[in-house]
């Protein structure tokens, strides 16, 4: 692609390159898939959570925010739902809530980015039965749960895809422009 792009912006066989243009379009293109990438593997399971002796659960997060559920009392399973484009209601996702009645902030989990034997090892731990909600929209979700943390791709929606498209236009508008300068 990048063979095409330089002989598309008129740069010839014969003419010379300079290196450090040549290396900073090269990473210009290579920087976006890098960032999604960097996210993606942050954002995906990359949660510790342990329980100790006294009933406590505790997560916490690639970004270091510790949520502390002494003597959880509810596990719930939340199907979220969103809607396709002809207007029909889908499941998103699913959270796994821990939550005890005098603590303002559960802990949120998506089961499908755990290995299933590690969710029932720990909900087995806490020997406290799982429920299944009935399904809500994201919005249902945050009412009931105020301090909870949802994952990036629900929290933010249609933002989180559109800030990664305007990334990924803005870094080609610059190697387009970088290999211009060739």
């Amino acid at each position: 692609m990048s063979a095409v792009l330089l002989l598309c912006t008129g740069v010839s066989v014969g003419t010379p390159v300079r290196t450090g243009a040549l290396v900073a379009a090269l990473a210009l293109a290579v920087l976006p898939v890098v960032v999604v990438a960097v996210l993606m593997s942050l954002n995906v399971r990359n949660v510790a959570v342990s329980r100790s002796a006294d009933g406590t659960v505790e997560s916490v997060a690639w970004t270091g925010r510790r949520t502390i559920v002494h003597r959880p009392d509810s596990v719930r399973v939340h199907a979220l739902q969103g809607r396709t484009r002809n207007g029909e209601p889908q499941v998103m996702s699913n959270l796994l809530v821990i939550a005890a009645r005098d603590e303002p902030t559960p802990i949120v989990l998506v089961p499908q980015w755990w290995p299933k034997a590690e969710l029932d090892r720990l909900t087995t731990a806490m020997r406290v039965p799982v429920q299944y909600a009935d399904p809500e929209t994201p919005g249902q979700f945050a009412a009931r749960y105020p301090g909870a943390r949802l994952p990036w791709t629900l929290r933010f929606g249609l933002w989180f895809p559109l800030v990664i498209v305007l990334v990924v236009t803005g870094a080609l508008i610059g190697w387009i422009a970088l290999l211009n300068a060739l």
